[in-house]
């Protein structure tokens, strides 16, 4: 094996190890690792959609915005494991973590931050909630009269977002991390396409 030709790349890869990141590498069945740190915060590299690729769903808005799923992915959120993945990037930047849960993780989150914002996603849970006002808790739990719902944390630059719907035969849970304002750089990428 000839040594020279290898030497130059290990040493460019060190360097662009930086110490803060957490790297994200397939695992050895080829399918696609999504890390998960300390306090159940997920993880990836800003760029870590090339290691994605087997997952790629698909290029909008001239290929500014980029989508991955992973079904099954091997994460937990509050110790709850997660069904679905999907990842998006705007410019090559992550800005939003979406996952669909097995189980609800609301007691969890309400626990670890109290501040937070709440809403209904229909018009029956929105009256729910203005008329109980502070009723709608049961210690760290919503009632079980409130169904389809939506819970934020504004978390700076950031924000989760928990929605709950038990309206349904089947019940979904969905835990979104987002860069603030997601919604609107969307819409502007959008727009700057028709321009």
């Amino acid at each position: 094996m000839n040594f020279k030709i290898f030497f130059p790349l290990i040493i460019v890869l060190i360097s662009c190890t930086d110490e803060n990141t957490k790297s994200v590498a397939p695992p050895p069945s080829g399918g696609t690792q999504i890390p998960v740190e300390s306090g159940d915060r997920v993880a990836v590299e800003p760029k870590a959609y090339e290691v994605l690729e087997a997952n790629f769903f698909g290029d909008f808005h001239s290929d500014r915005v980029r989508f991955f799923t992973k079904e099954n992915p091997d994460v937990r959120i509050k110790g709850v494991k997660a069904r679905k993945a999907v990842l998006s990037y705007i410019d090559d930047d992550l800005v939003q973590k979406k996952y669909e849960l097995t189980s609800d993780i609301t007691a969890n989150l309400i626990k670890q931050n109290r501040k937070f914002g709440i809403r209904g996603l229909n018009t029956r849970n929105n009256h729910f909630i203005k008329s109980l006002k502070s009723k709608v808790f049961s210690g760290n739990e919503i009632v079980s009269l409130i169904n389809f719902y939506q819970l934020r944390w504004d978390l700076g630059d950031s924000e989760i977002i928990y929605q709950v719907r038990r309206d349904t035969v089947e019940t979904f849970y969905t835990y979104i991390e987002q860069t603030k304002g997601y919604k609107e750089i969307l819409k502007q990428v959008e727009s700057a396409k028709s321009d």
